[in-house]
């Protein structure tokens, strides 16, 4: 990634902040190289250099193995960093040859052929894939985050310059997982609820080794949370850094519902259950498979033409409160937006 990824959540950042972003060494405009053996390190003292240039402490933001040079920069000099807030790190992941990085493998393997392009593509989809229940099939299948984003940002994602077969091959330091008890600064660890589950499983050896971290999931958000809803990202790191509340979080969700649905400026929300199923049965006359609501109103958990108020949104999700009290997450095509009527 190069700082340009950042751009719409350092916009909103800077409504409240003073925001720096830069490219490390060898990536976007940054030039450079970096030996194997000391990749997170320098990557570290560059952060360094770039606080020191500030002529301020820093509150340090980093996703993913740039959380690695964040560490260092840390640990090294504490004095200029503030408070970490680390987007899904991968610090104690493993490095390339693990079996369950095997696609990352797959990765290095395109890189050494040239192939850049697809090299990358296998690195985000194995980095943002997640288990979902799927009503069709009736058993757990796989999605990627990766392939539902704008196009935008996948070509962003597969065109960024950088040294990401390097990086994979520098590993995650793992060792770093034992000078965790030393950072002085509060860490804060941001996971997408909706995120693979060894990044959970990292999170609980963090806070295990850290005294001074916590981490916190977002329940509807995946992966690729700073790109693709840079509005909940920024709210999230402003709160965890003690500059708003949940407040301006739910803010944040109800401009990204108000985009999704096109509706005006409204502090509410409410929408009318068109369908409340994903079971299919055949047409009596073609075979056709057709949703048939009918045959669903005994066992489903949503009303067709009943109203809801929405409670969370994403491109993929609404959270509502269903007919049993629940708030769940529904498709949001089972959904049209209706008008409030503000003498309720």
């Amino acid at each position: 990634m190069t700082r340009r990824g950042f751009a719409a959540t350092a916009e909103q950042l800077a409504r409240h902040l003073r925001v720096v972003t830069y490219d490390r060494r060898g990536w976007g405009d940054s030039r450079g190289k970096v030996a194997p053996q000391r990749w997170w390190a320098t990557h570290g003292d560059d952060l360094i250099a770039v606080i020191e240039s500030m002529g301020e402490a820093a509150e340090v933001v980093a996703w993913g193995s740039g959380g690695a040079a964040a560490i260092h920069a840390a640990l090294r000099r504490p004095e200029l960093v503030r408070q970490l807030v680390l987007f899904e790190p991968t610090l104690g992941a493993g490095p390339p040859r693990a079996r369950r990085l095997r696609h990352l493998r797959r990765s290095l393997a395109w890189a050494a052929a040239g192939e850049h392009r697809r090299s990358r593509a296998v690195f985000w989809r194995a980095t943002t894939q997640r288990g979902v229940w799927s009503l069709q099939t009736g058993h757990r299948g796989i999605t990627c985050a990766f392939d539902h984003v704008r196009s935008d940002i996948r070509e962003m994602l597969l065109s960024a310059p950088g040294p990401l077969a390097d990086e994979l091959l520098a590993g995650t330091e793992d060792e770093l997982l034992e000078r965790l008890g030393e950072l002085r600064p509060e860490v804060h660890i941001l996971l997408g609820g909706m995120s693979v589950r060894p990044v959970f499983r990292i999170a609980d050896r963090w806070v295990e080794r850290c005294p001074t971290a916590g981490f916190r999931g977002e329940d509807d958000c995946d992966a690729l949370l700073p790109l693709n809803r840079p509005r909940v990202f920024a709210a999230c790191v402003l709160e965890m850094l003690g500059y708003t509340d949940w407040r301006a979080i739910a803010a944040a969700r109800l401009a990204e519902l108000r985009e999704v649905l096109r509706l005006p400026a409204l502090e509410r929300v409410r929408v009318r259950c068109v369908r409340n199923s994903e079971v299919f049965v055949p047409d009596a006359t073609t075979g056709a498979l057709r949703w048939d609501p009918e045959a669903e109103s005994a066992c489903a958990s949503l009303i067709v033409g009943s109203t809801y108020e929405v409670t969370g949104v994403s491109p993929r999700e609404f959270g509502v409160i269903d007919e049993c009290g629940e708030d769940y997450g529904y498709p949001p095509q089972w959904f049209e937006p209706v008008a409030i009527d503000w003498h309720e």
